[in-house]
């Protein structure tokens, strides 16, 4: 314990990255779990309209949700500690060796370390949770101003001493164990070639090792039958794409930054032949600078390709579903009534719709309200039982999988009261998936109908009669032919899929700049000598600066070319399952995996530059 604590005082600067990377991490994840915590509470969160028992139903749904990205942080956590711990382990070779030559054995020295990082761990955690922990309302803002939650959802956070707690022992715990492994991983080997400072070289085993997990990955994914694997696919699919890419890494990344170095020699001979040179002795370094932007723009690219399919899938049941040939949007019931009276003047077939999440029989399921008859007509309703024209009073239709004629639902009207309802008719609507109530409920059901949305959907009927249908009613709405409304609801989806990913995804972002900043801190620190050495030789600070850029830019050049590589080729294998275009997937899902892809390389060289000029200011 002694040794340890002297050793963590000696090696203080290169535990510096190790402390950034687990206060950052711990400070997410404790605000997580807070954010978790306070939401356990249902006396805490208010929602107008609904009531305590369906409250508690929606919020088990995002406790489960926000637990699951407080894990991954964790999780992340743990791997960037790895990571970093091998990067101090890895300046400490010739230490660890000599110990070794001194009788110290590899358990020995992987219990020192462990310990070290875990005093790191509890001294950095600790306050580090106890911050995340006082910001659980701040997220809570925040994921409520995307409307990850709804903008109409008021919560009350207190201190979560508890999430604190527990933060601070799982991170320390993992951070001793991320210490052990990479101990036990850097003594591997003969004692003697250890104390060499030349960069490793991996073991043909190593290498075997990683091509066959990268075999397996690969197949997993080229075999995977994607209809099976339901909503766990986009999460499924860009974790598993990603592992193979890490895998390959060291092997891929130092040939191909060889390559493009010496492409980039040509204009800059320097700096482009010496990062082409150094790309096959320090391969073990270049694939952990490339892992942060493996990681973020493989596991963003692959959800975007594993869901473009069901978007494509999605656009086309919207044009053989949607008969309505204009649709109006107006705000409450009775500027609906008039506008649907008015449009109804104009045409045969009109139908009002307005839906409310609510809990039914104790599950969160969708409420609409409608005319029943003229919405099936108008979205191609199919009866696959029962009568649809039944809809009325407490019968309804339900579109919900698994119902049947004649089940008895329960739901609480305005006052609180529980209802039973009976299922009339079961229809298909891949569309709108609920329980379709009679028009004449809503009042009775809804807890105010002055501020709802309705959309009032109607055909035959050109644009401009239903907006001078509208204005002689004195409603107040949008109207939008067919197209736009397809339109609109290919947006909502987009949005709605966004915003409930955006925490998995926002995480695993964060965490990839995370990563990016600490390696650059720990790799100037333990190429100083390099420095020193090239400032002897009479390069200039400016050369220096240059080179690591030009090394930067190459790692990111080849991890870009093989993360897109595998994204064409998935985009193309879940395009041939789902019969849709793999042009119009990769093409829709570019630009955001571009833009991902430029901001955390351009994080990364800026990191990587302010790091050098401060270690090589200091070599002198």
């Amino acid at each position: 314990m002694r040794l340890s604590l002297r050793l963590v005082s000696r090696h203080r600067a290169l535990y510096a990255g190790c402390l950034v990377t687990l206060s950052a991490t711990t400070v997410i994840a404790a605000s997580q779990a807070a954010l978790v915590e306070g939401l356990s509470r249902p006396e805490n969160v208010h929602v107008p309209g609904l009531s305590a028992e369906e409250l508690s139903s929606q919020l088990t749904a995002l406790r489960g949700l926000l637990s699951v990205l407080s894990g991954l942080t964790i999780v992340m956590g743990g791997v960037l500690m790895w990571t970093s711990v091998k990067q101090v382990v890895a300046v400490r070779q010739q230490e660890l060796a000599l110990m070794r030559l001194a009788g110290a054995s590899r358990g020995r020295l992987g219990s020192m370390v462990s310990l070290e990082c875990l005093v790191i761990g509890l001294v950095a955690g600790c306050p580090a949770a106890m911050v995340g922990a006082s910001l659980a309302g701040p997220l809570f803002a925040g994921l409520k101003a995307i409307g990850f939650f709804g903008r109409n959802v008021e919560a009350q956070f207190g201190f979560a001493v508890g999430a604190a707690l527990t933060v601070t022992g799982v991170t320390a715990g993992t951070t001793g164990f991320a210490g052990m492994l990479a101990s036990l991983s850097a003594t591997r080997g003969e004692v003697v070639p250890a104390t060499s400072a030349m960069a490793p070289r991996m073991s043909a085993a190593s290498i075997l090792g990683r091509i066959a997990v990268a075999i397996v990955g690969f197949g997993g994914l080229m075999c995977v039958d994607a209809k099976t694997l339901g909503p766990n696919l986009v999460l499924a699919l860009p974790l598993a794409a990603v592992v193979p890419l890490l895998a390959l890494a060291p092997l891929l990344i130092p040939a191909g930054a060889w390559v493009v170095g010496r492409c980039v020699g040509i204009v800059a001979p320097g700096a482009g032949r010496l990062a082409a040179r150094r790309a096959s002795k320090d391969r073990v370094r270049y694939a952990r600078m490339a892992t942060p932007l493996i990681v973020s723009v493989g596991v963003l690219g692959g959800f975007l390709v594993a869901n473009a399919p069901d978007e494509q899938l999605r656009a086309e049941t919207y044009r053989s579903r949607v008969a309505a040939s204009v649709v109006a949007s107006v705000v409450g019931v009775a500027d609906a009534d008039r506008a649907a009276g008015a449009v109804g003047g104009q045409t045969n077939v009109v139908a009002r719709l307005a839906s409310a999440k609510r809990a039914v029989s104790g599950n969160p399921q969708v409420l609409y309200f409608t005319d029943a008859v003229a919405l099936g007509t108008l979205l191609r309703q199919s009866v696959v039982a029962g009568n649809q024209a039944a809809v009325a009073g407490l019968d309804v239709a339900s579109s919900v999988s698994g119902t049947h004629v004649g089940d008895a639902l329960s739901v609480l009207d305005r006052q609180g009261q529980v209802v039973i309802v009976h299922v009339v008719a079961v229809v298909n609507d891949p569309l709108f998936e609920g329980v379709f109530f009679d028009w004449e409920q809503a009042s009775r059901i809804l807890p105010d109908v002055t501020a709802i949305p309705v959309q009032i959907l109607a055909s035959p009927i050109t644009q401009s009669e239903a907006v001078a249908a509208l204005q002689s009613a004195g409603a107040q709405g949008a109207v939008v032919d067919r197209d736009g409304y397809i339109q609109q609801l290919e947006d909502a989806r987009k949005a709605n899929t966004y915003r409930s990913n955006i925490g998995i995804f926002g995480t695993i972002y964060l965490m990839s700049v995370i990563s990016l900043i600490q390696t650059a801190m720990s790799g100037a620190w333990a190429r100083r000598g390099e420095f020193r050495v090239l400032r002897s030789l009479g390069v200039g600070r400016r050369g220096i600066l240059m080179t690591v850029a030009t090394e930067t830019i190459i790692i990111s050049l080849v991890a870009g070319a093989l993360v897109t590589t595998v994204l064409v080729g998935l985009g193309l294998r879940f395009a041939s399952i789902n019969g849709t275009s793999a042009r119009t997937a990769i093409e829709s899902v570019s630009w955001v995996t571009a833009a991902s892809f430029v901001s955390v390389a351009l994080i990364g060289l800026l990191a990587t530059l302010v790091a050098t000029f401060r270690s090589a200011d200091w070599g002198g």
